[in-house]
């Protein structure tokens, strides 16, 4: 007897886990730089330049981009510093050599802390978020001679590939001629969201709108803010990536540079953004699956035997937008005007709100907060923050209001034993009756009453007009031999 098969193969996190990370630097300002009276905002944004992994030890290089806003010392304004570091990590985790992985970073906070007017100590806290993928393949009966299979069809969406891509992109800008020309630049808020993505054979567009704003001081010694949005267009490389396969992209803004740009007058009347923006990817893929879950043979006894199939099932791919409201608060001054406000997503799906605000006479701080969303218990999620509003609704207090537009997957993990051979045992012919009745149970499957009796449920069904694989209720049943 010849058994007739099927390779299947299935893509599966096989290790998932997140470590914590934390950093210290001390950085000194260059003689240009203004010396620091008073931190007012610390930003890092980290990010994954690539990884090695080896004899079970997964190195993680990257990069951390730290902003610094701060009181000066010269006019007690507010001034701004950037710094680069590189950073290298070690973990020992339990994957398989050929593991694909999917390694995602998300900042959790920092800070920053003036040893004196030239030197300062940042610390950084951050999670890498560390996935394994391997294939779990599973040979399967797909039709056996003198045997009779029960198949199961079962949605599955499996996981594919996944891919970081970097780009640069670069841009000028200039304020409104009736504007006062720049003095220096205070702070820099940016986000990056998806508008589109197309999948071709191993390849997938991606395409993005940066937004850039600026909190800068004129030469009239105000405050104003200048905005800037820039397409960004990437092609990533994604092996194995298939035109209807679903992608799943994380976008980072690792670096943004801007920098005051001098006219023929010699006034500084536009800015030059230079920024770099880090895509991580993962691709998942759809599928119906035909499982042999079951065999007996009409005239033998037969004998399979099952292999164990590790699979995403019951899954639900989510296309949708919400608008949440959060509060923040100023403890220590009244809220008269806002200076510029940012919303930013992590990747525990919570959001970070900072708004730089002013009072009655003019001083100017900072206030943030971290508030949970309604978006949790997701296997994956892709969330672009569209736009961020706000109302002053007291002398202290701000109402944002978020709106948010997301991508997510849902699914239970699931085994499922398969038939990978089956054998017809040496014994004499099994005779099947002419004609039987059976008094029928709810809910019985008639695949189950079929394979008692050594028949095949097609003539049952046909021989009582049934259209279901499961029986309504009791009943007689007329059971037809073959």
């Amino acid at each position: 007897m010849e058994n007739h098969k099927n390779e299947l193969k299935q893509r599966i996190c096989s290790y998932s886990k997140e470590f914590d990370v934390d950093l210290d630097y001390q950085k000194n300002l260059e003689p240009y730089n203004d010396e620091m009276l008073k931190v007012l905002r610390s930003s890092v944004t980290n990010s994954a330049v690539n990884t090695e992994y080896n004899n079970g030890v997964l190195t993680v290089h990257g990069k951390s981009k730290i902003q610094i806003t701060y009181f000066n010392n010269n006019d007690k304004g507010l001034s701004s510093v950037e710094f680069d570091e590189d950073f290298d990590k070690e973990f020992r985790i339990e994957a398989e050599d050929n593991a694909h992985f999917d390694i995602r970073i998300s900042n959790k906070y920092s800070s920053a802390r003036i040893i004196n007017p030239t030197r300062i100590d940042v610390h950084n806290s951050f999670i890498i978020s560390v996935k394994a993928y391997t294939d779990n393949c599973c040979n399967m009966v797909k039709d056996c001679d003198n045997v009779l299979l029960k198949e199961k069809k079962i949605g599955s969406i499996s996981y594919v590939s996944s891919a970081q891509i970097k780009t640069e992109f670069d841009d000028e800008a200039q304020i409104s001629a009736d504007s006062p020309s720049i003095n220096r630049i205070i702070n820099t808020f940016s986000n990056a969201i998806e508008e589109e993505s197309k999948i071709v054979e191993n390849k997938m567009l991606v395409k993005s709108k940066v937004s850039v704003s600026v909190l800068y001081l004129t030469d009239s010694s105000t405050y104003e803010r200048f905005e800037k949005t820039i397409a960004v267009n990437s092609i990533l490389d994604i092996h194995g990536a298939a035109e209807n396969d679903i992608a799943f992209n994380e976008l980072t803004l690792s670096n943004i540079y801007v920098k005051p740009k001098a006219d023929k007058n010699n006034q500084y009347r536009s800015f030059e953004i230079i920024g770099e923006m880090i895509i991580n990817s993962a691709v998942y893929r759809e599928t119906e699956l035909t499982l042999p879950v079951d065999a007996y043979s009409i005239k033998n006894t037969a004998k399979p035997e099952f292999s164990r199939l590790s699979l995403n099932s019951e899954y639900s791919v989510i296309n949708d937008s919400i608008t949440e409201k959060f509060v923040i608060n100023s403890d220590k001054q009244n809220i008269t005007r806002v200076l510029d406000l940012s919303a930013a997503v992590f990747s525990d799906n919570s959001i970070e709100i900072s708004a730089f605000i002013a009072d009655e006479n003019n001083n100017i701080s900072l206030i943030s907060s971290r508030n949970k969303t309604e978006l949790s218990g997701f296997n994956e999620i892709s969330i672009n923050i569209l736009s961020a509003d706000y109302v002053i609704t007291s002398k202290n207090e701000l109402e944002v209001r978020i709106n948010m537009a997301y991508k997510a997957l849902k699914y239970n993990s699931e085994t499922v034993e398969v038939i990978n051979k089956v054998e017809i045992a040496e014994s004499a012919p099994i005779a099947s009756p002419a004609l039987t009745v059976y008094f029928a149970e709810s809910g019985e499957e008639i695949w189950d009453i079929a394979k008692r009796f050594k028949t095949s449920k097609e003539l049952i069904k046909k021989e009582n007009e049934l259209t279901k694989e499961t029986i309504d209720s009791k009943r007689i049943l007329i059971i037809p031999g073959m």
